[in-house]
């Protein structure tokens, strides 16, 4: 017979919670920088090896299950010495997995942007680095954001999987105290309430975005 459902049990929820939001957001944040390196790598017309290297990293991590990565590198690392813990084993996958994707939204943004940009930040005399930084990258960020936004939202959901590893997220915790009480409907749907808060600023952030950028000018 399982125990009723108490007030700790809430809290068990709520710290496997801030373990998806540290998750999603230590994360998200070396994806986006993979990312972004990946991105301008990929978009490299002039050397075809490093062009190649990025689409390389990109096609195989965007491939891959996220499950599958989270397997491997949790059980996989320790055959080849690397000892790792099982939080950081899903930020390595989940990050793994945010800078693929990442790096292809990059990829297409840096394309979208017109010819012209390139040869007016050269006409000033900037050399490729600052083009990209003071021209490129501004303009770049506007249009992509939407497209960066929506896959942040699907990675939060993405870190549920680690629970698999036994990394204490909002999942797991979710699943432990459903066991324990015997009611899984009411403990899930806790868990989907706060899934749907962590993710509902982020939609509403990208529905701002997406109003504004169809104002008229």
């Amino acid at each position: 017979m399982g125990k009723s459902f108490s007030y700790s049990d809430v809290i068990y929820l709520a710290k496997g919670a801030l373990v998806t939001i540290e998750l999603f957001i230590l994360s998200a944040c070396f994806g986006m920088i993979i990312g972004f390196v990946f991105g301008i790598m990929r978009s490299n017309h002039r050397v075809a090896v490093i062009r190649w290297i990025a689409a390389t990293y990109i096609e195989i991590f965007r491939a891959t299950p996220l499950l599958v990565m989270i397997l491997i590198i949790f059980f996989g690392l320790p055959f080849i010495g690397i000892d790792i813990n099982r939080f950081w084993a899903a930020v390595t996958a989940l990050t793994l997995y945010a800078s693929a994707y990442l790096g292809e939204i990059f990829r297409a943004g840096l394309q979208s942007i017109r010819k012209e940009q390139w040869e007016a930040g050269a006409s000033l005399g900037m050399n490729y680095r600052k083009i990209i930084r003071y021209v490129i990258f501004p303009q770049t960020i506007k249009v992509i954001t939407p497209s960066i936004i929506g896959f942040f939202m699907g990675l939060i959901k993405g870190t549920a999987l680690v629970s698999v590893i036994g990394a204490l997220d909002l999942m797991l915790a979710a699943r432990r105290v459903a066991q324990r009480t015997f009611l899984p409907l009411l403990v899930m749907g806790i868990a989907a309430i706060m899934y749907f808060a962590i993710c509902f600023p982020l939609d509403r952030l990208g529905s701002r975005i997406e109003q504004n950028r169809e104002k008229p000018l």
